[in-house]
């Protein structure tokens, strides 16, 4: 393959903006549907906190101290059902993240190999090589390819969770030194710091391992176990590619974010003349940065297929036909018949039966 797998992946989503379109629409309805449960979980606790005569008579005192005592009582008063309305919450999300993403990812995948393949025919080759297995499981491919996207995401989502207690308790143990009678809030910040980088260090791999198997099973038709050990493998075989388009992914997506954040405060400046102006430039750049975001999302998935594509290609086995050269075992004398049948007209005659 000539072109480099980014300038791939950027050239198939900017000639075919329909795949990014696919991804795009799973994003924004999950990301729409969250919202709409955060919404919801705000109005339960707000509908479930109680103001009694006695917080109305500490607020109207003056005091800042009584004032700030009264309002704490109120936000106590719906903690019960505010940690009750999250757990619900956040499972919801979490299941429809695994089946939105599954769905959604699975008809992103599809169509990027589909547009791959006619490229290839149009050029009359072919980068996949038909193996018995891989041609005889594909009319399945897509309910297969889905069942492992949604296995894939509920171990994204174990191991999300995971790290967020890992966080969770790197923030306890950063706030010890703060506890004790001399605070030492630099090393405080020194523990936070160093146990935050390691829990994303152990989370980020793994999860960027997790969510390149069902490259695999698409390629391959394997289950869920099977491609998380390809994916293993071909990572471990192709580190320098993936790193490497990894981060030239992750340059363009820092010079989009400053990009987006230079034209945000040069609108923000406008605020004191053209306040509404300013606002829907606002909105309107975030719409844009995150469609873009998608996009680059669409195209980095793109070049990693085409990464996997190449490696499959270079190290497929043997056409049918060739022959692959014998091996002599070392230190081993070879028989003088078969010396002399290298050499020709020197073969040994037939015995007679």
């Amino acid at each position: 393959m000539s072109d480099s797998p980014t300038l791939e992946g950027l050239r198939l989503v900017f000639w075919r903006p329909s795949l990014a379109l696919r991804e795009l629409a799973w994003r924004w309805s999950f990301a729409i549907t969250a919202w709409l449960l955060v919404l919801f979980l705000a109005v339960e606790y707000l509908d479930s906190l109680s103001v009694t005569r006695g917080d109305l008579l500490l607020l109207r005192s003056g005091l800042p101290w009584l004032a700030m005592g009264a309002i704490r009582h109120i936000l106590l008063s719906g903690a019960e059902r505010l940690a009750a309305a999250t757990s619900i919450v956040l499972l919801a999300i979490g299941a429809l993240w695994m089946v939105a993403g599954s769905a959604g990812r699975a008809a992103t995948l599809h169509a990027i190999v589909r547009v791959r393949a006619r490229r290839e025919v149009s050029r009359g080759s072919s980068e996949l090589p038909a193996t018995g297995k891989s041609s005889a499981r594909s009319a399945s491919s897509p309910w297969l390819v889905a069942g492992v996207l949604l296995g894939v995401h509920f171990l994204r989502l174990g191991l999300l969770s995971t790290a967020l207690v890992g966080w969770a308790g790197a923030l306890i143990l950063a706030g010890l030194p703060l506890s004790e009678p001399d605070p030492q809030p630099g090393l405080a910040f020194l523990l936070f710091f160093g146990l935050t980088s390691t829990v994303v260090l152990l989370w980020q791999p793994m999860d960027q391992l997790l969510s390149m198997a069902p490259l695999f099973s698409i390629r391959d038709g394997e289950g869920l176990f099977a491609s998380i050990c390809a994916a293993t493998r071909f990572v471990l075989a192709r580190s320098g590619s993936i790193l490497r388009t990894g981060a030239l992914f992750l340059v363009i997506h820092v010079v989009l974010f400053f990009a987006a954040t230079s034209l945000a405060s040069m609108l923000l400046t406008l605020s004191s003349i053209l306040p509404r102006t300013m606002v829907a430039g606002l909105i309107l750049l975030a719409l844009v940065y995150l469609v873009l975001f998608d996009f680059l999302q669409v195209a980095k998935l793109a070049a990693y297929i085409s990464i996997v594509n190449e490696g499959y290609a270079n190290f497929r086995p043997a056409q049918a036909g060739q022959q692959l050269p014998r091996l002599s075992m070392p230190g081993r004398p070879r028989p003088a018949d078969a010396a002399m049948s290298d050499i020709a007209g020197l073969r040994p005659p037939l015995e007679p039966v």
